[in-house]
This record gives C-alpha cells, sequence and structure tokens, in this order.
C-alpha cells in the first residue's frame, strides 16, 4: 500500500509536541546554565537569566508557528510505503528538503556547525521506518484517520491515513503485527527515567569541578 497525504502541523497535538519541546529546551538550559552559576555563588545571576532563557524560548517557539503558518501553509506532504517489512514514510514536501539541504550549504560555507547539524539531523529524518520485526505497540484513532506506533516510551512513527484507506491500512497493519508478535515484545518498563538519573549522576560529579576554575583562574565553560 502506498498514499500520499498531508501532516497537519497546526493541530493540537503537533502544536502540543512543539510547546512542549521548548518547554524541554527551557528545562534543560536553565539545570545547565543555572548549575554553573550556583557552582560560583552567583545567585543574583539567577533571575535575570531565567528572564533571558524565557524570552528566548518564547521567541523560537513563536518563529516556529511562524515558519509553519508562511513557510510551510500549516501542512507537510509525506508519502507511505506499508509492505511486508514494515512501514517507512518519506518527506516529499518539496520546501522542507530544499530548506534542509539549504541548511547544509549554508552550514558549510558559513562554517556555522548548528546550521550544519540541523540541515544533517533534517535530512535523516526525510526517511523513517518501522519493521515489524521490532518492539512497538499501535494505537488507533480512526476518529482522526491516524495510527501511532509506540514503543515503552515514546512514538517512534505517526501514520496518517486518509478517510478513504484508514480501515484498510488499519487493518493490514494490525495482520502484520499479530503474524509478527510485534506488540508482544514492546513489554517493560520505559528506559527515560534511567537515562535521567545518569544525567543527573553527569551533573553531580560534574559539579565539584566548577568552583575549580575560579581557582585555577581558568574558564568555566
Amino acid at each position: 500500500l502506498v498514499w500520499e497525504t498531508d501532516l497537519p502541523l497546526l493541530s493540537r497535538r503537533m502544536l502540543g509536541q512543539w510547546t512542549a519541546a521548548m518547554l524541554a529546551t527551557a528545562v534543560v538550559m536553565t539545570l545547565i546554565l543555572g548549575l554553573v552559576f550556583v557552582a560560583q555563588g552567583d545567585w543574583d545571576v539567577l533571575p535575570p537569566m531565567l528572564a533571558l532563557i524565557g524570552a528566548v524560548v518564547a521567541g523560537l517557539w513563536l518563529l516556529g508557528l511562524l515558519i509553519m503558518l508562511v513557510l510551510f501553509r500549516g501542512k507537510y506532504r509525506v508519502r507511505y510505503t506499508l509492505s511486508d517489512k514494515g512501514i517507512r514514510c518519506d518527506t516529499i514536501d518539496s520546501i522542507a528538503r530544499k530548506a534542509n539541504r539549504a541548511a547544509i550549504v549554508v552550514g558549510v560555507l558559513a562554517r556555522s556547525p548548528q546550521a550544519l547539524g540541523a540541515g544533517l539531523i533534517g535530512v535523516s529524518r526525510e526517511s523513517e521506518e518501522a519493521r515489524w520485526s521490532g518492539a512497538f505497540k499501535a494505537v488507533y484513532e480512526p476518529d482522526k484517520q491516524l495510527i501511532g506506533l509506540r514503543n515503552a516510551w515514546r512514538t517512534l512513527l505517526w501514520v496518517q491515513c486518509t478517510p478513504e484507506n484508514y480501515a484498510e491500512v488499519a487493518e493490514t497493519i494490525t495482520g502484520h503485527m499479530k503474524r509478527r508478535r510485534t506488540a508482544s515484545r514492546a513489554g517493560g518498563k520505559s528506559p527515560l527515567p534511567a537515562y535521567l538519573g545518569r544525567t543527573a549522576l553527569v551533573l553531580a560529579a560534574s559539579f565539584p569541578l566548577f568552583p575549580l576554575a575560579e581557582e585555577f583562574d581558568t574558564g568555566v565553560f
């Protein structure tokens, strides 16, 4: 089965995920920079730092909305291919593909690792696939013609169907997953708490190094 459709960028789900990503960015920036300033005893720097982070993240959030609305016109064109091996989602939106490659060129010419990295990540995600030999469950939302393929802690792939082919796609996915016992391997706890715990340990281990920067007159970063 092969079909093309538009992903709605301004839906409640997409906007919620975009807002959550920006909030996570703010939290990570606050933890990293706040830890440095607290280790140096610069408590008075925290309020203006929080204000600056809030302003930057709010600006990025608004910029993202403007890009979705003006550049992409609220939609993102993709092609799905459903086969015996799995289901693949390919980006065929010309604006998105050109933007990814333009970011790579700009990053190389301007010697900007940030732009280059953004472009490479964008290109790498132009084709994503979930194989039936993996471990995930299917969450069906017939009212939205949407199927989410989830593992223990996140959604691996959103499958946006059309009103005409949703029933056929849902039945085919169910059959493949049942035959390959895909959902039976998706049990277990989420690894996210363990990853966050390791991150906390790394931060705790790094904390004693920050006061040494001032002692030996070196840059804290």
